[in-house]
């Protein structure tokens, strides 16, 4: 099971995906003051909630535009899930702000890989789906 992360500056917003599919989804408050177990503990409450262990979890993908936060999450995800989380970040150039798409895909024969694109949020929607460069297989 993947978790995905997408850490914001108003919401950090959790889905669990089982293959393709997309299970248990949750959005919390961002709050920069909190520490690491404090988010590790409610992330293990949700996951209780919805009936999923943490060692269900074989892989994190995080996204964050909270710099401060991303270390504190990846702390909980080491602590409370017993995983390093793969943080997706984007280039900011010329402080010119980007968005990023992230993609989870699973091939016919199960391989995950999660495919990126740095692009800005126009430019993706006058395209519909952004092609993307890169990507990674875990």
């Amino acid at each position: 099971m993947l978790l995905a992360i997408d850490i914001g500056n108003t919401n950090i917003t959790l889905g669990l995906y089982e293959g393709e599919t997309l299970g248990p989804r949750w959005r919390l408050a961002t709050a920069h003051e909190r520490m690491p177990d404090e988010y590790g503990l409610q992330l293990v409450g949700l996951f209780n909630h919805a009936g999923i262990k943490t060692s269900d979890v074989t892989a994190i993908a995080m996204a964050s535009v909270v710099p401060p936060l991303t270390g504190v999450w990846a702390q909980a995800c080491q602590a409370y899930i017993n995983r390093d989380p793969l943080i997706v970040e984007g280039p900011d150039p010329g402080g010119r702000r980007r968005d990023l798409v992230v993609d989870v895909e699973v091939d016919d024969r199960g391989h995950r890989q999660i495919r990126i694109c740095f692009t800005t949020r126009r430019r993706a929607a006058s395209r519909g789906a952004v092609p993307a460069p890169s990507s990674m297989a875990w």
